[in-house]
């Protein structure tokens, strides 16, 4: 696994100043950016399924093969999903956000450990400033 650093402000993931809190949060772009956000992220998953089955040397059943496609947008388009809200909490510009959205759908499995990694350096920062 590896080591994520990441500076944390006071105000980072802090949606309270925010118009509505975390509703305005939520719904923040509508539907129609969600689902690109979706699209963005298991079009990653779907490149990655592809160069795995590319490099694949054993043929495999059609039923397994769409389960195994199935389970890799699933998992691609929560790692986008997650690294869509990242992004916003962040203040990332829209291009950049929908090419980490890409990447994080690609990466996965990975990007969400990735993001679990941020995570913990976050409550741990937090704890630092409630002491």
């Amino acid at each position: 696994m590896q080591h994520v650093s990441a500076k944390f402000s006071k105000k980072d993931g802090d949606m309270s100043d925010q118009p509505n809190g975390v509703n305005h949060f939520i719904n923040l772009g509508g539907i129609f950016t969600y689902l690109f956000v979706l699209g963005v992220a298991m079009l990653g998953g779907l490149v990655r399924f592809i160069r795995h089955l590319n490099n694949s040397r054993e043929p495999m059943p059609l039923g397994k093969l769409a389960c195994k496609l199935v389970g890799e947008l699933s998992i691609a388009a929560f790692a986008g999903l997650l690294t869509f809200w990242l992004c916003l909490a962040w203040g990332v510009g829209a291009a950049m956000t929908a090419v980490f959205v890409g990447v994080s759908g690609h990466l996965g499995g990975q990007a969400i450990d990735g993001i679990s990694s941020i995570y913990s350096a976050w409550i741990e920062f937090r704890k630092g400033q409630q002491q």
